[in-house]
C-alpha cells in the first residue's frame, strides 16, 4: 500500500516538474522573441541614425564648395523644397479633414433619410465636394425608393383560399358549398 502512495506522489512530482519545464522553455521563448524585435528595433534606429548623419555630412560637404553666390542660391532652392513639402503635408491633411467632414454630413444625411449607414454606403455616397455628396445621397435615396416600391406593388397570388376567392371550380367557395348542398 505504500508502495501505491509514494508511486501517486511520485508522478504527482513528475507532473510538476514539467510544468515548470514547460514553463522556463516558454519563457526562455518569450525573452528571445524579445530579444530579436529590440535588437530589430535597434538597428532600424540606427540605420535611420547613419542615413540622417550621412546626408548632413553630403550637404556639409557641398556647401563648402560652393562660393558665395551658389551657396546663397543652393540654400534658396533647399528653403523652397522645404517649403513645398511643408505646403503639400498642409494640403494633405486639409483633404483628409474636408473628407472626415463630408462623412460626418454623409452620416446626419443618410440617418435622417433613413438609409442604412455602413462604410460600403459611406464608400459610394461620400465625394470631394459636400454638393457631390448630396448628390450622390440623393440618387442612393431614389434607388432605394424605386426598389421599395418596386416590391410594394408585386401582384398577389391567385388563389389564396379564402373564402371569396376564385378556384378552378367555378366561384367561391361559398357558391361551391351552396351548390353542393342543392345537389343533395
Amino acid at each position: 500500500m505504500t508502495e501505491v502512495v509514494e508511486t501517486v506522489e511520485t508522478n504527482e512530482q513528475v507532473d510538476t516538474q514539467e510544468d515548470k519545464t514547460v514553463a522556463v522553455a516558454e519563457m526562455k521563448r518569450r525573452i528571445e522573441k524579445e530579444k530579436e524585435r529590440y535588437e530589430n528595433e535597434l538597428a532600424a534606429i540606427k540605420a535611420e541614425q547613419d542615413k540622417a548623419i550621412q546626408e548632413a555630412i553630403e550637404k556639409a560637404k557641398k556647401e563648402a564648395t560652393l562660393s558665395g553666390k551658389e551657396l546663397e542660391k543652393y540654400r534658396e532652392e533647399e528653403a523652397k523644397r522645404k517649403e513645398q513639402s511643408y505646403l503639400d503635408r498642409i494640403a494633405e491633411l486639409e483633404r483628409e479633414h474636408t473628407r472626415r467632414e463630408l462623412k460626418d454630413e454623409a452620416i446626419r444625411t443618410l440617418g435622417t433619410k433613413k438609409l442604412p449607414v455602413n462604410e460600403d454606403v459611406l464608400n459610394l455616397v461620400v465625394k470631394d465636394t459636400a454638393e457631390d455628396t448630396l448628390k450622390a445621397i440623393d440618387a442612393i435615396s431614389n434607388l432605394v425608393m424605386e426598389i421599395k416600391n418596386e416590391s410594394a406593388s408585386t401582384t398577389p397570388p391567385r388563389t389564396s383560399g379564402g373564402l371569396q376567392t376564385n378556384n378552378n371550380m367555378g366561384g367561391t367557395t361559398f357558391d361551391i358549398l351552396k351548390n353542393l348542398t342543392k345537389g343533395e
